[in-house]
């Protein structure tokens, strides 16, 4: 009998946590400073709150911005009871390092991924590259803008899902 309360505890716990995971909506967003310096190095950062199918990753062009890594893949995971209840967390970060190649304001373009057989975009987004005289101070704004005195605040850009 103990066997048995055992074996439908863990199965009503595996049914929950499966549950729990179904129910999130998939996130791909662009992070990236709002204004850069000429001869800085800035990262450019697109975050999925999912698991993209395989390498469906697909970078935007950087035309008017040197390349200096590929993108770097890094992920986390995490798993929570709390009173009963089950949450996932998933997070894929690709990570490209780049540098300005003149001032201007430049438009990087939407990066792509495959979600469960769905492709997803990240939104176009502004960087504006100042000469070597101006101050940057690598400040960030999310979409809608934010003002040029808060700092380390990141330029987000939400995902439009496609068809595929």
């Amino acid at each position: 009998m103990r066997l048995l309360k055992k074996f439908l505890i863990i199965v009503i716990t595996l049914c929950t946590t499966l549950v729990a995971w179904a129910g999130g909506a998939v996130s791909f967003k662009t992070e990236a400073p709002m204004f850069v310096t000429m001869g800085d190095r800035f990262p450019v950062r697109f975050r999925l709150n999912a698991k993209a199918d395989g390498d469906s990753f697909v970078a935007p062009s950087f035309s008017n911005f040197d390349q200096l890594t590929p993108p770097t893949k890094s992920h986390s995971s995490s798993i929570s009871i709390v009173n009963g209840q089950t949450s996932k967390s998933v997070s894929n970060v690709w990570t490209v390092i780049l540098m300005p190649q003149k001032e201007g304001t430049f438009t990087i373009g939407a990066a792509t991924v495959v979600v469960d057989g769905k492709s997803y975009s990240t939104q176009p987004i502004a960087i504006e590259v100042r000469g070597e005289g101006q101050q940057a101070g690598n400040q960030a704004a999310p979409q809608g803008g934010q003002s040029q005195n808060q700092k380390s605040q990141p330029k987000e850009q939400s995902a439009q899902q496609r068809a595929s």
